[in-house]
């Protein structure tokens, strides 16, 4: 997964929440970002560095009312294809409600609840009563 910063922005279509996302410190590799957090020794292993902000979409898809599926991608173009956690099949049709807190983005299904805090990013997966599932 692409490495995310912060999140600051939303669109929604449908069963789709799409958020703009920034990402910061990532190692390129064969066209991959990988996240590191300690990139002191990296360097005299001829790794290259991309420290700059990076614009990325973290794509939540409601698969159905308790299955979700998340992405980071750097191309909308990506999101679309197929990946080998989620086959293809037949999901009955699911548009979650979102609200937008000072810090966080409230996702919520009939069953659950993601809470997507914007900076530091990070996604909390809650059952409807607001407890963590685990």
């Amino acid at each position: 997964m692409l490495p995310v910063e912060k999140i600051d922005g939303f669109e929604q279509d449908g069963a789709r929440v799409r958020f703009a996302a920034v990402g910061r410190r990532a190692r390129v590799v064969e066209n991959y970002y990988f996240h590191q957090f300690d990139t002191s020794d990296l360097a005299m292993h001829g790794l290259a560095f991309e420290d700059a902000p990076v614009r990325l979409i973290v794509c939540i898809d409601f698969l159905s009312s308790d299955v979700v599926r998340v992405q980071v991608v750097k191309d909308a173009s990506d999101l679309d294809r197929a990946t080998e956690m989620v086959l293809p099949h037949e999901w009955p049709s699911v548009c979650p409600r979102i609200e937008e807190e000072e810090d966080a983005y409230v996702v919520r299904s009939d069953r659950l609840c993601l809470r997507v805090i914007k900076d530091p990013y990070q996604i909390l997966v809650l059952g409807q009563d607001g407890r963590p599932l685990t």
